[in-house]
């Protein structure tokens, strides 16, 4: 016999040397609460937590190199846990039960998550799983045909929504013709940013959702020629990280 959700054994009424069901009871119970349980997930794919493991921890902290997304199955039995992916490559682990949905968690010295196993699926409660990253920048002054405008280097692993969905941008000075900036990440465009023609504000194209690992760059590239007008540019990309 033993509890329903975390598997504890129970103390059975003809029992001897009762304490030592008792004491080990406390023991997991103190692990449920506090514990720390860490899974190198570096192999990637799919990995399966060791179940008794699980049970008897708080935290899962997620460790090893990753050349991909990774996701890791923990049992079905209902339980919260906090999540610490600390793995190294820039990639995202999910976490799920086997035949239920999951809570992904990206990769970053602080990217944590709190969720709750619920039986079947494994739910995020804390919002920090999907923050906002928006990064912002003001770009002064005229710029030359096809010069690099402003560039910034990811220290988190951040995702852009396709078509850079909710980003704003605003002209001080607004261009003579319609003018279009690229957008690079790693010096490779892939997308662009459109001021028409006297407008002070712009409109963004991004094929499709795009992720930045740490150390990636994202740069601004002027038109080539260049409009002589187009000045003082404040930029906001809107990300999640």
């Amino acid at each position: 016999m033993s509890t329903p959700n975390l598997a504890i054994a129970h103390i059975l009424q003809s029992q001897a040397q009762k304490e030592v069901t008792a004491n080990a009871t406390l023991d997991a119970l103190d692990q449920a609460i506090a514990g720390l349980l860490e899974v190198d997930v570096s192999a990637g794919g799919t990995i399966t937590a060791d179940t008794a493991a699980a049970l008897k921890c708080k935290m899962l902290r997620l460790t090893g190199t990753l050349a991909a997304a990774a996701e890791l199955v923990v049992p079905d039995n209902r339980k919260p846990y906090f999540l610490h992916n600390a793995t190294a490559g820039g990639f995202t682990v999910t976490v799920r039960t086997a035949a239920g949905l999951g809570v992904s968690v990206g990769s970053s010295p602080d990217n944590t998550a709190v969720v709750y196993c619920d039986g079947r699926d494994v739910l995020a409660i804390s919002s920090i799983v999907a923050g906002p990253y928006d990064p912002a920048m003001f770009i002064r002054g005229t710029h030359a045909s096809g010069a690099l405008m402003a560039q910034i280097v990811f220290p988190r692993t951040a995702t852009f929504p396709a078509g850079f969905a909710g980003s704003q941008a605003y002209a001080q000075v607004p261009a003579t013709a319609s003018t279009t900036l690229d957008v690079q990440q790693n010096d490779v465009n892939i997308g662009s940013i459109t001021f028409g023609a006297g407008s002070s504000s712009a409109t963004f194209s991004l094929a499709a959702d795009t992720t930045f690992a740490p150390g990636d760059r994202l740069a601004i590239v002027n038109q080539d020629p260049a409009d002589a007008a187009l000045a003082d540019l404040s930029i906001t990309l809107k990300g999640t990280r």
